[in-house]
């Protein structure tokens, strides 16, 4: 996963200038992603932090809502993590949602062999539909337990009927109705749903995609869907003995801790050793 910071300070000099600025990262889709807060008097900022689904070009524009002055910008970004080991596994393409309202189902078999442990989960899902507004997307482990994806997600324009292409990632910046954009991105669960959830569980099983859809006008197409599971790394083994620092269980005494102040605040005293 590939993750940028961006700030931005409205006004370095910290002069009497009122300048409310903006800037916007993208494109996805077509689309540019607006970061502006609400506060409109200098000094003021504006922070984003972006997760993308693929790596290549992407825009910062900065604007103002009303006034000008002069702003520092700062980029941070955050390569893929080298050290994580990660499978995908991939869902037979092109399966028919509708016409009608009703339920679609595709499903994953993980073989047991490698045993597999969930530590991260990716879902990567395309979905071609007349009204993505009326699809309900949720899955299912092995175990039977069902995470809601998103649920009737808005579009910013009535009749809009933009694809769904992105990745669902517990460990992305923001959530998935964030921006009414569905297309190229990497984003979280719509949010009383998450896949951490399904993290500690053997992944050998056959997984469940559901597709609901809630509206009997219309229908579209499950183009492709994947899981990618992503391994924790192994603990750090302990060579040689533990030593402990320092313990005490409060029970008999105060273990050498003193406290004074208006806040109250402890410490512990210092010893002198010659």
């Amino acid at each position: 996963m590939i993750s940028s910071y961006v700030g931005m300070d409205h006004n370095p000099e910290r002069d009497a200038t009122t300048f409310n600025g903006r800037f916007s990262f993208g494109p996805f889709d077509g689309y540019m992603f607006p970061v502006n807060d609400g506060n409109t008097t200098s000094p003021n900022s504006e922070a984003g932090f972006f997760t993308v689904r693929d790596p290549g070009t992407y825009f910062i524009v900065v604007d103002a809502v009303f006034g000008t002055g002069t702003y520092n910008l700062s980029v941070v970004v955050f390569p893929l993590n080298p050290t994580r080991s990660c499978t995908p596994f991939f869902a037979a393409p092109g399966s028919a949602i509708g016409p009608g309202a009703g339920l679609t189902q595709s499903t994953i078999v993980i073989p047991a062999a490698p045993a597999l442990r969930v530590g991260n989960l990716v879902v990567s899902l395309s979905i071609t539909h007349a009204w993505v507004a009326d699809l309900d997307v949720s899955l299912v482990g092995p175990d039977g337990d069902e995470v809601m994806l998103f649920d009737d997600m808005p579009f910013a324009a009535v009749g809009s009927t933009p694809q769904s292409d992105g990745v669902l990632d517990d460990e992305a910046g923001i959530r998935i109705r964030e921006f009414n954009v569905y297309k190229g991105m990497r984003a979280t669960t719509e949010g009383w749903g998450q896949l951490r959830w399904f993290r500690g569980e053997l992944a050998a099983g056959t997984w469940t995609l559901n597709v609901r859809d809630d509206t009997a006008t219309n229908g579209g197409t499950l183009n492709a869907w994947s899981l990618t599971i992503c391994e924790d790394p192994p603990s750090p083994v302990c060579i040689g003995a533990e030593t402990t620092v320092f313990s005490n269980d409060f029970e008999t005494n105060d273990g050498g801790f003193t406290h004074s102040g208006v806040a109250d605040e402890w410490e512990l005293a210092r010893r002198r050793v010659r």
